[in-house]
């Protein structure tokens, strides 16, 4: 972990859909997202929004996880790509927070893939996991759905260090005023709270190089069936992105041999 000196990174997850963006606008207080379903589609892509909450200056990252449908189809050279653009990104200041956007009423199939992807995969279980369900706005009370829906993600093993259950958007306008104003309101200083309270105030963090090895190996080792391709696939992405970004050629093939040892076991 390495003393936060500079606005706190909270990694905003979850597949596309989920009300990602929406919930970020919900944060920020405005509209700087873009909330449209197709906006990003590749795994582990990634787009920052500074914001500031109850004086604390954090960057939230709209990522998109592994969607409903695509499993086995994630091309690994995208996939391992932006792993690495996210972790260069990343890199100085770590991670404080994952948010886990999920959108109810439903709970997916993805979902846990998705929580292991991120929590146990990209993080290494070392950072704090908060769930936000989305689509709430006809629960009432919006917390309902946590309360009947608990013991699902408990019996997953998906463990939250919090949870906030919201609405999103305001909704239609009827009679001069937003129909779902009240509940979005009420959302967005959960939300906050939550986020402010839940945070590290030291940020995890790994070396750029071997937090990428780490990752790969993880991705190899436990989730290659979900995302559709096996270490040797990547070997060569693996070593273009390290050689890209100056690593020198005898050390990008010895990490590519280092991920590729991990492969074969």
């Amino acid at each position: 972990m390495t003393q936060l000196t500079a606005p706190a990174n909270v990694v905003v997850f979850g597949e596309t859909g989920a009300g990602k963006s929406s919930l970020i606008n919900l944060i920020v207080g405005k509209d700087v997202a873009e909330t449209s379903s197709g906006a990003m589609g590749c795994t582990f892509e990634s787009k920052p929004y500074p914001v500031e909450v109850e004086g604390v200056p954090l960057v939230l990252w709209d990522t998109s996880g592994l969607n409903e449908g695509e499993k086995g189809k994630v091309a690994a050279k995208n996939a391992v790509s932006q792993v690495y653009h996210l972790i260069r990104s990343l890199e100085n200041n770590g991670v404080s927070l994952l948010v886990f956007c999920v959108r109810g009423p439903r709970i997916r199939e993805t979902t846990i893939e998705n929580y292991q992807l991120f929590f146990s995969t990209f993080c290494l279980a070392k950072v704090p996991i908060v769930l936000v369900v989305t689509g709430l706005e006809n629960e009432d009370p919006m917390d309902a759905w946590w309360l009947k829906n608990k013991d699902t993600f408990d019996i997953q093993g998906m463990l939250f260090h919090g949870h906030a259950c919201v609405t999103a958007t305001k909704g239609k306008i009827k009679k001069g005023r937003y129909i779902h104003e009240e509940e979005f309101e009420e959302s967005r200083v959960k939300v906050r709270k939550l986020i402010v309270e839940t945070k590290y105030a030291v940020a995890w963090k790994m070396e750029k190089v071997p937090w990428f090895i780490a990752m790969v190996k993880q991705m190899g080792r436990t989730i290659n069936t979900m995302l559709g391709f096996n270490l040797f696939d990547c070997g060569q992405t693996v070593y273009e992105q390290l050689r890209h970004h100056g690593m020198l050629d005898k050390d990008a093939r010895a990490a590519v041999d280092e991920v590729g040892k991990n492969g074969a076991a």
